[in-house]
């Protein structure tokens, strides 16, 4: 896997993206040093993905975390246990500790973030969604629409795919995910709801979008 991009965005946030094509594309096997950071249960749920891709992805999501988490922690990645939260977001439970993090991926690539505080990232490959207008209407609010609108027809794509990063990450960092409506505040902004919440698009490779939040 290579290091695509790493930033911390301040003393609460910091992100990484990793491109792991050459696993996912199967133009490189799983190397077995990865195979055996993962306890049994996870290479188990992993193995049941039919898709090989998508089994791929999820196998480097997992241990990627345990990696990066390791690292923070000083502890090895074999020892760290999870549990999840009311809406099903993972959390540490071994050690018990204050860092949070959230994994995404999509495509050829593995996004990261770690914080002291609830913190959300996304990562979405650009791609052709069957009746995105409606989506639009259903999900987006009302700047947004007009933002959507006034970025022109060429850049539709890229700009959807922008405005749901945002919204993902932010529910995600929230830990409510999609039990609450997409359309409940804007993401326009880079202050969320009193100031309390940070959003910010980050860089991403071409034909993806990323954005990733987190309390502040």
């Amino acid at each position: 896997m290579l290091l695509f991009d790493a930033k911390v965005l301040d003393e609460s946030c910091r992100y990484k993206l990793y491109d792991a094509s050459p696993h996912i594309l199967g133009r490189e096997p799983l190397p077995q040093a990865i195979l055996e950071h993962l306890p049994a249960d996870e290479l188990e749920e992993a193995g049941a993905i039919f898709d090989r891709a998508e089994r791929t992805r999820s196998i480097l999501s997992k241990f990627i975390l345990r990696s990066e988490l390791s690292r923070e922690l000083g502890i090895a990645p074999a020892s760290l246990g999870f549990a999840k939260g009311r809406y099903g977001k993972p959390l540490l439970s071994d050690p018990v500790s204050n860092l949070r993090f959230n994994v995404s991926h999509s495509g050829n690539f593995i996004a990261i973030a770690i914080s002291p505080t609830d913190v959300g990232i996304d990562i979405e490959k650009h791609r052709v969604i069957e009746d995105a207008e409606g989506m639009v209407y259903d999900y987006f609010c009302s700047d947004e629409h007009q933002w959507l609108i006034e970025s022109g027809v060429e850049n539709r794509m890229p700009s959807f795919f922008s405005l749901w990063t945002r919204k993902e990450a932010l529910l995600k960092a929230i830990g409510t995910g999609f039990s609450t409506p997409l359309n409940w505040i804007s993401v326009m902004d880079r202050n969320i709801i009193a100031g309390r919440w940070r959003l910010e698009s980050i860089v991403a490779p071409q034909g993806y979008s990323a954005a990733v939040s987190w309390q502040v």
